[in-house]
C-alpha cells in the first residue's frame, strides 16, 4: 500500500522529467536549433512558434528540425523543406517573391494609385472651373473683383 502511495505522490515529478533532452555536437548547433524553432510557425496554433506550442505537430516539427541540424543541413535547406511541405505560412517572415509580392507591395501600390487619382481629379476640377467662363464673363468677373469696385 505504501509503495502505491509513494508512486502516486512521485508521479507528477516523474512526468516533469519526461521532456526530451536534445543533445547537439556543438553549442552552435543548439543555438541554430533555438533560433529556427522560434522562426517557424505552428500550423495548428496559427500564432505561435513551434518553440512555444504544445501541439503534437509542433513537437514533430521540432524533431524534424533537430534531425536535419544533426544531419548537417543549413537553415535555408531546413526552411525550404518545411516550406515545401507546409507552404509559406510556416515562416514568420516569408520571402518577398512570387505571390508574396502582392502582399509585400500591394498596399503601397494601391496607395500610390489612389494618390495619383486624387491629384488628377483635383487638377481636372481646377481646369473645368477655369474653362467654364467665356471671355466676356471673365472680363466681367475681373471688373467686379478689381480694387476700384471694392471701394464703392
Amino acid at each position: 500500500m505504501w509503495k502505491v502511495l509513494i508512486l502516486v505522490l512521485l508521479f507528477p515529478f516523474i512526468a516533469l522529467g519526461a521532456d526530451e533532452i536534445l543533445e547537439f555536437d556543438s553549442e552552435q548547433q543548439a543555438e541554430r536549433y533555438r533560433t529556427l524553432i522560434h522562426e517557424l510557425r505552428c500550423p495548428k496554433c496559427l500564432n505561435q512558434s513551434i518553440a512555444d506550442s504544445d501541439a503534437g505537430i509542433s513537437e514533430d516539427l521540432r524533431n524534424i528540425v533537430y534531425e536535419k541540424i544533426k544531419a548537417g543541413q543549413s537553415n535555408k535547406e531546413i526552411k525550404d523543406f518545411l516550406k515545401q511541405r507546409y507552404g509559406d505560412f510556416i515562416l514568420y517572415n516569408p520571402e518577398a517573391s512570387g505571390a508574396n509580392l502582392i502582399l509585400w507591395f500591394g498596399p503601397g501600390l494601391c496607395l500610390l494609385i489612389a494618390l495619383i487619382w486624387l491629384v488628377m481629379r483635383i487638377k481636372g476640377n481646377e481646369k473645368s472651373v477655369e474653362s467654364s467662363l467665356s471671355d466676356e464673363e471673365s472680363d466681367k468677373l475681373e471688373r467686379l473683383l478689381s480694387p476700384e469696385n471694392k471701394s464703392e
